[in-house]
């Protein structure tokens, strides 16, 4: 992996245009003080317009290590006995859920101000071992919605202060536990030892920005398909899907609407829909594609990957979209990937 290597201490929350990410070194640094998913956004955030993305703010990956320090002897002794490995790693979760971490205070202060108390914000991961050029890990890790009103009230029921919708609280505690409990998932654990990654390489990171609500569409938009090769000819692929539905952790029997976009020197030059989604007879219209051709354009043009490539391979960006419910167009995560002669 590119930027796989120790926590570089930082213990400040960062926001998305305070990151430095000007320079190479700049990039590797911001990943390895505040993970990969947050320091890609950040290098996102300020490459393109405003209004095509969230606000938000990064916490550190030191922040995990130190609240979790005590726990490596025994994490790393689970990870030897593979025997006991599985209940033993549902027992590290809950305990790491559990954690009353030293920086919730300062962090409730920070959503509250930036957000509002009642305003529902995202909790999503950003490890050191994620949304790497040769190691996405697209969907590993968890993230979460959280209230600081929650916290606030007088009670520890729901329905949520934030979405009356939410039967249960979800306090900051809550969201920063589920997030860094993720990262020892029996299938996250599994991925970074088929990859070789060393558990005492990872760390958990928190990206933190608004959750939409009644949004129209989720949509992923590659710049290329992920199965294709340097060479072929230049469209992109977008997978789409209506309302609040998932696409990348889609429920059993739901499939979204796919369409490729070839592209050319003045844009979009056709659509050509590939498939149906399951829940609506068409999620985006084509005015929508060829805003989302021209801005996946854009990003491809200046959002800058490090990545060294070998003879046959190219880089591909995996980006993650919203379609909110004023109409708004908004990408909330760019991965880039590796593609060709793995």
């Amino acid at each position: 992996m590119l930027f796989r290597s120790s926590v570089e201490a930082a213990t400040a929350f960062v926001g998305l245009r305070e990151l430095p990410t000007g320079t190479a070194e700049e990039r590797t640094s911001a990943v390895r003080r505040y993970g990969a998913k947050g320091a890609n956004y950040a290098a996102l955030v300020q490459r393109v317009p405003a209004e095509w993305v969230y606000d938000g703010f990064l916490v550190p990956l030191q922040a995990y290590v130190d609240a979790t320090r005590s726990m490596a002897p025994r994490i790393f002794g689970l990870l030897a006995d593979p025997a006991g490995r599985k209940a033993g790693l549902v027992g590290l979760r809950a305990e790491i859920e559990a954690l009353q971490a030293p920086l919730v205070p300062a962090l409730s202060e920070r959503v509250a101000a930036l957000f509002g108390e009642t305003t529902m914000v995202r909790f999503r991961s950003s490890s050191n071992a994620e949304d790497d050029p040769r190691f996405p890990a697209a969907g590993l890790y968890e993230s979460t919605s959280v209230c600081v009103a929650d916290d606030r009230d007088a009670d520890t029921t729901g329905p949520s202060l934030c979405d009356p919708k939410t039967k249960t609280e979800r306090g900051v505690a809550r969201g920063i536990g589920r997030v860094w409990a993720s990262l020892w998932s029996d299938r996250a654990v599994a991925e970074r030892e088929w990859f070789g990654i060393p558990a005492a390489d990872v760390a958990m990171g928190i990206l933190v920005d608004p959750r939409a609500a009644g949004e129209r569409a989720n949509i992923v938009a590659f710049t290329g398909s992920p199965n294709g090769r340097p060479g072929d000819p230049r469209a992109f692929l977008v997978e789409a899907q209506a309302g609040e539905a998932e696409v990348v952790s889609a429920d059993p029997g739901v499939w979204p609407e796919q369409v490729r976009l070839p592209f050319g020197p003045g844009g979009v030059t056709g659509i050509e829909r590939l498939a149906r989604s399951s829940l609506a007879e068409q999620v985006l219209d084509d005015a929508t594609l060829r805003e989302l051709g021209a801005r996946l354009a854009s990003i491809e043009a200046v959002f800058p990957v490090d990545v060294p490539l070998r003879p046959g391979e190219d880089v591909v960006l995996d980006t993650e979209w919203k379609v909110l419910a004023d109409g708004r167009l908004v990408v909330k995560q760019v991965r880039p990937f590796v593609r060709g002669t793995q």
